[in-house]
């Protein structure tokens, strides 16, 4: 396993346990994902900042916050584009 690789896995485990801890749950629209599937697609899904500077991940056709140390905020439907 290379160090990329290794980062990636940790990355994975680390979404996938704040998922365990979102208050309201996982969003409707994100229903569709079992919790291993949609913890990869936020680690390599495509990645923005909003223009308050707040990080957003792409996952389908919409974006989503991506600040998992933010659990109120967290994969919740940003307004925007």
């Amino acid at each position: 396993m290379t160090d990329e690789d290794a980062d990636r896995a940790e990355a994975i485990a680390r979404v996938r346990e704040q998922l365990s801890f979102l208050p309201g749950g996982v969003p409707g629209s994100l229903w569709s994902y079992n919790k291993d599937t949609l913890a990869e697609a936020i680690v390599d899904g495509e990645k923005r900042r909003s223009p308050a500077g707040v990080p957003l991940v792409k996952l389908g056709d919409r974006w989503y916050y991506n600040d998992p140390g933010d659990l109120l905020t967290f994969l919740k439907e940003y307004p925007g584009d």
